[in-house]
């Protein structure tokens, strides 16, 4: 039941924060986005869409409706920042120590350090928007400079082009995320 609760919690979160990509996207407020956008969105966070699998999305158009990219986004786990793995334990129990309240700690704790991770990852998304002023999805070297603006230029190259694991004189969120020393996995 707890876990129930955390997963239509998190949903919940996904399903905002899908909304409030898509809005972003929705230039003219039309309610639709195009293909290539979500492409482009796929592509950004880098989540492999197969164009088949949206065809059924997809208007008369061509357009991709709001209530319809979240529900393929969340079943696509497009935001699953998560990724980890289940691993079963087994634990050995002391017939004298009652269970229950250690178990609940351990739900507590892992209550915490999950909403903790959220957090951090929605601080390091922010920040990263913050950077990519014309919102392509990339930070180039212009955008990096104009917000970096208090540090020296070999300073700012130098973290640059740390970030930029790529070479491909851009940072993408994931390697912002690399940045801020973000385990997202």
């Amino acid at each position: 039941m707890a876990f129930t609760a955390l997963r239509n919690k998190r949903n919940a979160r996904w399903s905002q924060k899908l909304r409030d990509i898509f809005q972003d996207w929705d230039k003219n407020h039309s309610g639709s986005i195009s293909v290539e956008q979500m492409s482009e969105i796929y592509r950004i966070y880098k989540v492999e869409l197969n164009m088949d699998d949206i065809k059924s999305k997809v208007d008369s158009d061509g357009q991709i409706k709001k209530a319809d990219f979240v529900e393929f986004s969340l079943n696509a786990q497009l935001l699953d920042l998560t990724e980890s793995t289940t691993t079963r334990r087994t634990v050995r129990r002391d017939k004298s120590k009652p269970r229950i309240n250690k178990e609940k700690e351990e739900n507590k704790k892992e209550m915490c350090s999950q909403q903790k991770f959220t957090e951090d990852i929605n601080q390091v998304e922010a920040a990263f928007r913050k950077f990519d002023i014309d919102q392509d999805g990339f930070i180039d070297w212009d955008e990096f400079k104009h917000v970096a603006n208090n540090l020296k230029t070999e300073q700012a190259r130098r973290i640059f082009d740390t970030c930029d694991q790529t070479g491909d004189k851009k940072i993408s969120l994931e390697e912002f995320k690399s940045m801020a020393n973000m385990k997202t996995s």
